[in-house]
């Protein structure tokens, strides 16, 4: 292998595209291009940063004869890196699909959650019983439901610490194995597309339900909510369990969501969801025990998730832009110098 082809190598095994390397090394993309197609060599210094960069010699760059293993073997022993082996990867797909039916029934637990409360005070054949009693019933049923989703989640989440290097650090993975993750991805994506499909068709529908129980049969009201959101989980759960499984391709590809591009986006909207979710939740809960709403409350939910949908683009795009810009000033800078000498 020549410095071209270990340039190649390193800068994919390090998940980074020809812009981000480009930026690392403070030149232009066109510069990079030329480098690795073998038009031309990186001047002595940028030579130095690129060893610096990669944690490899000089002499190992220039030096012919190496193998694709090597490179990789030499990376992973020099940054104490993990090496995801065609075994673990095969392992971190199988843990996905469990952990995508952990926290489906996760979920549709918490979305069932307001059904004993709401079937309590808004059928009348539970008027027999006085209104105290169906309150703490229903609140009682409230917290059964979310205390075990709440437990599952975590339980879910203490069995994904196996695979957080995955998910927080870098790591390396070989061709085949790449090749081989990606082939499954691609047998998974028309299922993947599939179900989301499906799900969108089952929350466009869901309110079908509740309008025909509110125009035809007033008295049953609760019931009408309950069957919309029954509709609302078979959509919900398809979501939650497709994009969980096709995540974990995304994650050992460094594709999409998982990408370095998008790691910083990612790392501000983590901390969105910190204060986001929780919040909503109060807002929901009070809204439903101060105005007695639980049949409507519910509302919340949905719309919440369309704003953080709506929040998760525009930050993704404000970041996206602020990389450009920098990306842009750094290459007029380049261009600038290269023009003066």
């Amino acid at each position: 292998m020549n410095f071209s082809d270990k340039l190649v190598l390193l800068r994919k095994q390090y998940r980074l595209s020809q812009e981000e390397l480009a930026e690392k090394l403070d030149v232009t993309r066109q510069s990079v291009s030329k480098w690795e197609s073998g038009v031309s060599m990186p001047e002595l210094s940028k030579i130095l940063q690129i060893s610096q960069l990669f944690n490899v010699s000089t002499d190992y760059l220039l030096k012919e004869a190496d193998s694709e293993q090597s490179v990789l073997n030499l990376k992973s022993e020099n940054l104490n890196i993990k090496k995801v082996s065609q075994t673990e990867a095969d392992d971190f797909i199988l843990h996905s699909k469990k952990l995508a039916m952990l926290y489906t029934i996760a979920t549709i637990l918490c979305i069932l959650s307001p059904f004993p409360l709401m079937l309590t005070l808004a059928n009348p054949a539970f008027k027999l019983f006085s209104t105290t009693f169906m309150i703490i019933s229903g609140i009682a049923g409230l917290l059964v439901f979310v205390a075990a989703g709440t437990c599952i989640f975590i339980y879910a989440n203490y069995k994904n610490l196996k695979f957080t290097y995955i998910d927080n650090q870098d790591f390396i993975i070989d061709r085949p194995t790449r090749e081989t993750v990606e082939k499954q991805k691609q047998a998974y994506y028309g299922i993947f597309i599939r179900n989301i499909i499906i799900g969108v068709i089952f929350c466009i529908i869901s309110a079908i339900p509740v309008i025909v129980f509110a125009l035809l049969i007033t008295d049953y009201i609760g019931a009408g909510v309950c069957f919309t959101l029954l509709v609302v989980i078979c959509g919900v759960s398809l979501f939650i369990y497709t994009g969980t499984r096709f995540s974990a391709f995304q994650k050992l590809l460094s594709e999409g969501e998982y990408s370095k591009k998008r790691r910083s986006s990612n790392l501000l909207m983590e901390k969105i969801c910190g204060i986001y979710w929780p919040v909503i939740a109060a807002v929901y809960l009070v809204c439903s025990f101060l105005g007695n709403n639980w049949h409507i409350s519910w509302i919340i939910w949905p719309v919440a998730a369309l704003l953080f949908a709506v929040m998760d683009s525009v930050v993704n795009i404000i970041t996206e832009k602020d990389s450009e810009s920098k990306k842009s000033s750094r290459t007029s800078v380049k261009d600038h110098s290269d023009t003066e000498d």
